[in-house]
């Protein structure tokens, strides 16, 4: 017995770890081909992880006739976040994905981004505020580096400031973040020294992104400079830089706004696609042994609320993995191209009703017979493509593929999606050998009080097997949660995609109200002569159009880049249309204008006189 490891662990997840060599009393008949099983080995410090490996390669292929996998070492620390390519959670908890990693990171550098632009357009825009200070400074004998200093020092203690807010809001949202994502991070990490060294350097970054051309831009006035004011004329080189910072923030805000609408519309697809069977009212009850199975299935099939039963040795989205082969000629001569992957699994004549899989030739299962010379398979259409025939021509054939006995297909069935749509269909069977058991019984249940159904599921359980634990298994949640992970992504990224939008309508607003202020006079004496409110919003809004067209020029290509890299992951997905980065342009367009226009009106419909006579 062993202390819990940390819910964070590698391990985790784990109830029982024991020695291989020592297991060996309870694993069932250990062959070669059992490759399903993590194992950890402890080298010592100096071994070649690659000639260990050559090693181990050279030890299956020696023991294995056919040898159809190869054995790859990985260090511990790698595990997290680097197996989510060549590991299932079949066999390992815990898994994470680094590109999940790298891309919130990317979201989190685009809003902090975004903040800093903001920081440096109106800081810059403000700068004729402060520039009879700085004069004075320069005319008394303050040198530029003392400026840079005074203005990175006046930075920081804002960002500092923001940081602490930043860290309360954190540990606030902390356990929906957690809901989100089904992480357990505790509020500990901020003690962690690694954690507050990267907050350290985040901070020292952000301080020196938001100030530093600010910095620059002010300490360079020269006292002439400032008393004719000619560094704030509107054509100025510090005015393209505004308008450049602002054409960025635009861009990002229809970046993730198209990203947005690509992910839910991929998981639209992925909700509505027909997979092929029907998994819905589906009950998968463990079957601990062999040794009452009709008695166990009659008594459930009597239950009012099931219509159908059927017996399966895994649940619908595994399988025991084989190798199928071209010829059986090839079968003596592996290569990759000449052989597919093909799951298998045992199961009842009833399964291919029971999921309703459409047949498309042969028959269904016959029962299987104890001491049964030939074994029968269902295949899908995949196995017909790869052998390159017809369903009708395979019926009553045997196919080429490495397992304990001959296989005769009976029956071909279209393709059905037993994994994710992140995967392409691949080659499954449904077999019948005898000398295999079952692992589950599969119900279909009528749809009617699904709970106070598994209370009577759970008594019939106990009265058959009253020291073993009743777990139900639904394969509508399993097929779900192979789509958590984006899923969570989407919501992740949303709030990412609001937060940007959010942080680019404060920029927008601050830069509008200070123009407002700064034209005042000039808004109070067209108005005098005539002009209308329109025509002075018009006046606000004509820059920002400019500079959301030319964002939109940068953000589409780049939008429909991150788009299509999104959608790689699945091998089934949808095509991009122009009307999501259409729709992505018409929100960011209408948010920026009516943050513009809220300002524009309210400086329009000022009194002219209390602007005309301030000083």
């Amino acid at each position: 017995m062993y202390v819990d490891f940390p819910a964070n662990s590698s391990f985790g997840g784990y109830h029982v770890i024991g020695h291989l060599m020592s297991a060996e009393s309870w694993i069932n008949e250990p062959s070669w081909y059992d490759s399903g099983v993590e194992t950890f080995l402890l080298l010592t410090p100096k071994t070649d992880v690659s000639v260990m490996e050559a090693g181990m390669q050279l030890l299956v292929d020696k023991n294995l006739e056919t040898p159809y996998f190869q054995l790859k070492l990985q260090p511990l620390d790698k595990i997290h976040l680097f197996s989510k390519d060549f590991l299932s959670e079949q066999f390992t908890v815990n898994l994470g994905d680094v590109g999940q990693v790298k891309t919130f990171s990317l979201l989190a550098f685009i809003i902090l981004l975004a903040a800093c632009i903001n920081y440096m357009n109106l800081s810059t825009a403000r700068a004729q505020k402060r520039s009879k200070e700085i004069g004075v400074s320069k005319t008394i004998g303050a040198k530029r580096r003392e400026i840079v200093w005074r203005l990175y020092s006046e930075t920081g203690m804002f960002t500092f400031v923001s940081f602490g807010v930043a860290i309360v809001l954190t540990l606030m949202a902390l356990p929906v973040f957690n809901m989100i994502l089904r992480h357990n991070i505790h509020p500990e990490i901020f003690l962690n020294a690694k954690f507050l060294s990267g907050l350290l350097l985040v901070y020292l970054a952000t301080t020196f992104i938001a100030a530093s051309y600010p910095a620059l831009y002010m300490s360079g006035f020269a006292p002439i400079t400032v008393i004719r004011r000619a560094a704030f004329t509107k054509g100025s080189a510090h005015s393209f830089v505004r308008k450049g910072l602002s054409v960025v923030q635009f861009s990002a805000a229809m970046i993730l706004i198209a990203w947005v609408i690509v992910i839910q519309m991929q998981m639209n697809f992925v909700k509505n696609r027909d997979m092929g069977y029907n998994v819905e009212h589906i009950v998968g009850i463990p079957v601990p042994n062999q040794s009452v199975l009709d008695a166990f299935r009659n008594d459930y099939a009597a239950q009012e609320s099931v219509s159908a039963t059927s017996f399966a040795s895994f649940p619908i989205n595994l399988g025991s993995n084989r190798a199928l082969f071209k010829t059986f000629d090839m079968m003596n001569n592996w290569e990759q191209d000449n052989s597919a992957s093909i799951y298998v699994s045992k199961a009842s004549p009833e399964f291919v009703e029971l999921l309703q899989l459409n047949l498309l030739a042969g028959t269904t299962l016959p029962e299987s017979r104890q001491g049964d010379t030939i074994t029968n398979i269902v295949v899908n259409r995949k196995v017909a493509d790869f052998l390159e025939t017809t369903p009708e021509e395979l019926i009553g054939k045997r196919i080429p593929v490495n397992f304990n006995q001959p296989m005769y297909v009976c029956g071909v069935v279209e393709d059905f999606h037993f994994r994710s749509l992140h995967e392409p269909v691949t080659p499954y069977g449904f077999h019948n050998w005898s000398n295999q058991g079952y692992s589950y019984l599969l119900l279909r249940v009528k749809d009617v009080n699904l709970s106070q159904q598994l209370l009577t599921y759970e008594e019939i359980f106990k009265r058959h097997f009253p020291n073993n634990l009743f777990e139900a298994q639904f394969p509508d949640i399993i097929v779900a949660r192979a789509y958590e992970d984006d899923r969570r992504a989407g919501v992740v990224v949303l709030c990412f995609s609001i937060l940007a939008i959010l942080v680019a309508c404060l920029g927008v607003f601050g830069l509008s109200a200070f123009m407002a202020e700064q034209r005042a006079k000039e808004i109070g004496i067209r108005k005098v002569f005539g002009a209308s409110v329109m025509s002075i919003v018009r006046m606000f809004t004509d820059n920002y159009l400019r500079l959301l067209a030319l964002s939109l020029v940068i953000a589409i290509p780049v939008a429909w880049w991150i788009g299509g890299r999104y959608l790689e992951d699945f091998a089934y997905r949808i095509s991009l249309s122009w009307w999501i980065f259409a729709a992505a342009a018409l929100i960011t367009v209408a948010l920026t204008l009516i943050t513009v226009c809220w300002q524009a009106v309210k400086a329009a419909t000022a009194n002219p006189v209390d602007a005309i006579m301030s000083e």
